[in-house]
């Protein structure tokens, strides 16, 4: 299975730089790349339910944008878009797209209907980085293929395949003439990384529509040729998150400073609590 995985994960990078490279790919740019994602991160006090569908209080979110499209004709390119949020212990994603159904293959973060998330280390001056996570969430419809629904697909430049936390929660629906994927990814599975306590977090989203003819396209926010491959630095935008906004208790996170500590060893971390007025660290 794992040269499978390993051969799959060439094709996807030899497919990134065909269409890097204009071949055989159409393209479209839909809005403008920028180094800061704009606007702030929204914050959430609670954290939403994750089931696939948009909770009402969450369609205040911003809308925002892929900047550009590849995909192979014959087939067109569906209309997507994507929002973000944030809580204490959470951060959480929601794409959707014009489309009447999933499509669900093996893998289908890379083939389709599926994505690619980043969240890495910002470097100065937005050079790129080799401290990331990048989470493979896929349309899943066989037990075979429940592997694939959530998995660290590359951590940092030499990590392969490394499960999430249960707590990591991904669902997706179709309906209504629109495809929908709810997010939901604790800070403690992208550790160390937390708005309170980074000091800038890149993050980058790839997001794969299959077509039952066999055919792709991929809609992304940063033109990444390097993304699912070994041993290459990735691109990013930086994100900015809004001031929490929290009424009644204090919320607190912890952060585990070490990912191993042997028997008798201290344990390190970094606690912040936020109010209705600041964040303490």
């Amino acid at each position: 299975m794992i040269r499978g995985l390993l051969k799959g994960l060439a094709a996807f990078e030899l497919m990134l730089c065909a269409y890097a490279l204009g071949q055989s790919w159409e393209s479209r740019k839909i809005a403008v790349q920028h180094t800061i994602l704009e606007p702030p991160v929204s914050f959430l006090q609670e954290a939403p339910t994750i089931d696939g569908i948009l909770d009402p209080s969450l369609h205040a979110l911003p809308v925002r944008n892929f900047s550009a499209v590849h995909w192979k004709t014959p087939n067109a390119p569906v209309s997507l878009t994507y929002r973000l949020a944030y809580g204490t212990q959470f951060l959480y994603l929601y794409v959707e797209g014009e489309a009447d159904h999933l499509v669900f293959n093996d893998r289908a973060y890379q083939n389709g209907d599926g994505f690619v998330m980043l969240i890495g280390k910002a470097r100065p001056a937005n050079e790129p980085t080799d401290e990331f996570y990048e989470l493979a969430c896929s349309a899943v419809n066989k037990s075979s293929l429940e592997w694939t629904r959530r998995i660290f697909w590359n951590y940092n430049v030499d990590k392969l395949f490394v499960p999430t936390s249960d707590d990591t929660k991904l669902e997706f629906r179709e309906g209504g003439g629109k495809i929908c994927f709810e997010l939901l990814v604790p800070w403690s599975d992208v550790r160390p990384y937390h708005p309170w306590i980074s000091g800038g977090i890149g993050f980058n989203l790839t997001f794969t529509k299959g077509f039952g003819s066999g055919g792709k396209a991929y809609s992304v926010v940063v033109e990444d040729p390097a993304t699912g491959a070994e041993f290459k630095k990735r691109l990013y935008s930086v994100l900015q998150f809004e001031k929490p906004n929290i009424a009644g208790k204090p919320q607190s996170f912890v952060s585990i400073l070490e990912g191993h500590i042997n028997e008798g060893d201290p344990l390190n971390a970094i606690a912040v609590t936020a109010t209705d007025t600041a964040v303490h660290q």
